[in-house]
């Protein structure tokens, strides 16, 4: 299951930096988009299912963790993350936010990472992305988002820790060192081979 794919909002911000923003399924960065991920031998909707489905493993919600692998809808999934840390309250008073937070950013890591190594045409839309600053256009998160709207962006200054984005700016910087040193040992290699011959 894919969608048609849109790869976000190009800005230019007034000193030169070029911005692409996302919100939303409709975007690829977009932990909504809908795009088969396999996982631990799971398939996965989008990065948001397996993300939400081990925030209910890790707070032991085996009944929402079920919920959460049998919907297909993002923002549904979504919800069912909250009603991890609604049922967590219930039981214990209180849901341990940094408890979550110390392995969030992992798990996200692993969503997202898997994500554009197994979509060779979302892989190579990241690695054109390279120079561009990506950006979670969500005025309402300011930890995942930039805490602003795609209007509201036109420049870097915005308010959001915008982690979402910086950690797909990870990937993309990781993949594209594995792309050049894979591109440098095949060059050794025609040379090796190319001298053996002569």
């Amino acid at each position: 299951m894919t969608q048609p794919y849109n790869i976000g909002v190009k800005k230019v911000s007034p000193d030169g930096t070029e911005i692409i923003c996302f919100f939303t399924k409709k975007f690829i960065y977009s932990n909504f988009y809908l795009c088969n991920i396999e996982i631990d031998g799971k398939i996965l909707c989008c990065s948001e299912q397996y993300y939400m489905f081990q925030k209910a493993k890790v707070f032991k919600q085996p009944l929402l963790a079920e919920s959460i692998m049998n919907c297909a809808v993002p923002a549904v999934i979504k919800n069912y993350g909250r009603d991890v840390e609604k049922a967590v309250k219930l039981k214990t008073g209180k849901f341990d936010y940094d408890q979550w937070h110390k392995i969030a950013i992992q798990i996200m890591m692993i969503a997202c990472l898997r994500k554009f190594q197994q979509h060779p045409y979302l892989r190579h839309h990241l690695l054109e992305s390279n120079g561009a600053i990506l950006v979670e256009a969500s005025k309402t998160d300011f930890y995942w988002g930039a805490g602003k709207s795609m209007d509201q962006i036109v420049d870097t200054n915005w308010t959001g820790e915008n982690v979402l984005g910086r950690l797909l700016m990870l990937i993309r910087d990781r993949m594209l060192s594995k792309e050049h040193i894979s591109h440098v040992k095949r060059r050794i290699q025609e040379k090796t081979k190319k001298k053996k011959s002569e």
